[in-house]
């Protein structure tokens, strides 16, 4: 007899649909940056001590720092050459670290990203896809 991984009512995570919640479709990669980006600024803008005292703020917020590094990752090697001033190995290597190592990380270091790193990557993808428009048709990007 087979144990289910997860249990939802009658269904087990294996029989779900896969449906990607809360997105209606796949993102581009292009575009599931600049979502992460403004879904991150939603809920940072009321500042640190917000932040600090709401757990669910700091956990959607990096959840969705970890949809900007799967986003990254999806970005193709061509793209990342032709944009070499947007970090992308940092972006896929701080997504790792938010995943598998949860437990150490520390909220000041992750306010410090939100606020130090976050608005100069949100202006650049914003400068490269004025210049360079995204084809939502294909993978994007």
């Amino acid at each position: 007899m087979s144990v289910p991984l997860l249990s939802c009512g009658n269904q087990s995570a294996r029989g779900l649909s896969r449906k990607r919640f809360p997105y209606e479709r796949r993102p581009s990669p292009s575009s599931g940056l600049a979502e992460s980006i403004k879904k991150i600024e939603k809920y940072t803008l009321s500042g640190k001590p917000v932040f600090e005292r709401d757990e669910l703020i700091q956990i959607w917020v990096l959840h969705h720092l970890q949809v900007l590094g799967e986003a990254a990752r999806g970005v193709s090697e061509e793209t990342q050459q032709k944009y070499p001033q947007i970090p992308w190995g940092k972006i896929i290597g701080f997504r790792n670290i938010l995943v598998h190592h949860y437990f150490a990380v520390n909220t000041d270091e992750i306010w410090a990203v939100v606020q130090v790193n976050i608005p100069p990557l949100k202006k650049e993808l914003e400068r490269i896809l004025a210049q360079d428009p995204v084809k939502e048709s294909g993978r994007g990007f």
